[in-house]
């Protein structure tokens, strides 16, 4: 030190302190400032205002490259509006930070289950898996990514250790029924969600789900009883009005069918999530055919032909649209054989 200072003298010694001090309290500005970027971005959350959020957490990021909590966050709103691929670069990017936090792979391998990429998804379930054990969360997601895979067997097992672990996992007992719904054990379907329900009467997706299930059994009056009580609960689901909306303007017992109340409730399910749901429009297709609108029924199924990328779909829309353009709504046959709830996604 006496070397330095015989070197560069007291004055220069004095202009590196000040230079120090100066970059410590910008350091801890940045810091402080980030911190307020991510408490206004998670207000933003908890409002449902997503693309703000986005827009605070990035903030926070640019101050502080290592606000592990940004990251998460900002992940889980591009989650919300679609943008799995973005969320998979942030969740990433939380890991880099922090290796051993055996969330964030839960988090990202349900982006990877948005993508379908079942397998990838499964990775981070079983590294969550391997750093804790006891999630009940990690299982109940790798019941999901075993469900997109078809292979229900091994998604009731893991849906059936997360309810071991957590006995009041009503999410992991409404995926349990929807995986037995898809094995044509409609039964066993109904008792999961309603226990679902017995831990979480607020679950919507155990209601709407148990409304399907009623559905494939021909019960329509219990579905329907089960749609409404649904949307009581969640008037943003837009799973649920389209649910709805499909029997009424399909349903095979002409007694429920209803083509004014279906368009009503696909509008709103179209709306929810801006016209880009083929399904959805498909589903107000077939409302506007019951209602006798088989011109709006033939515009809206090409829009959905034009709007899908899946073959699968556009071959379902393809025969519905040749109903509509010979001036007939199209009608179910009978129950439906398989119970995929299209809320799974979700």
């Amino acid at each position: 030190m006496l070397i330095i200072v015989n070197r560069l003298g007291r004055s220069h010694i004095a202009f590196l302190a000040l230079f120090m001090l100066f970059q410590l309290h910008t350091v801890s500005n940045s810091a402080e400032y980030a911190s307020t970027y991510f408490n206004s971005g998670h207000n933003s959350f908890r409002q449902h205002e997503y693309n703000k959020a986005i827009k605070e957490f990035s903030k926070a990021i640019q101050l502080d490259s290592k606000h592990v909590k940004s990251y998460i966050f900002r992940g889980d709103s591009y989650g919300r509006i679609g943008e799995f691929d973005n969320a998979i670069k942030d969740y990433t990017e939380a890991i880099k930070l922090t290796p051993k936090d055996h969330a964030i792979y839960t988090k990202r391998g349900s982006a990877w289950s948005q993508k379908r990429k079942y397998d990838k998804a499964l990775s981070d379930y079983s590294e969550a898996i391997k750093l804790n054990p006891k999630s009940s969360d990690a299982y109940n997601s790798r019941g999901i990514a075993y469900s997109g895979k078809g292979e229900y067997d091994k998604a009731i097992k893991a849906y059936t250790t997360a309810i071991s672990l957590d006995i009041k996992n009503s999410t992991a007992y409404s995926n349990r029924g929807t995986a037995w719904g898809n094995k044509g054990n409609y039964d066993k379907a109904i008792a999961n969600y309603t226990l679902a329900m017995l831990f979480d009467w607020n679950n919507a997706h155990a209601c709407n789900s148990r409304g399907v299930a009623y559905k494939f059994k021909g019960e329509y009056s219990k579905a329907i009883r089960d749609y409404k009580k649904a949307a009581q609960i969640d008037p943003e689901n837009k799973w649920i009005y389209d649910q709805h909306a499909w029997l009424l303007a399909t349903c095979v017992d002409e007694t429920y069918r209803n083509g004014e109340k279906a368009v009503e409730l696909a509008e709103k399910s179209c709306r929810l999530t801006e016209w880009k749901n083929a399904r959805f429009i498909s589903t107000l297709s077939a409302a506007y055919a019951e209602a006798g609108n088989f011109e709006q029924a033939v515009k809206h199924e090409e829009r959905a032909i034009n709007l899908t990328e899946l073959e699968e779909d556009k071959s379902k829309f393809q025969t519905r649209l040749t109903f509509y353009q010979s001036g007939k709504p199209f009608h179910e046959k009978t129950p439906d054989q398989s119970v995929k709830n299209k809320n799974s996604d979700d």
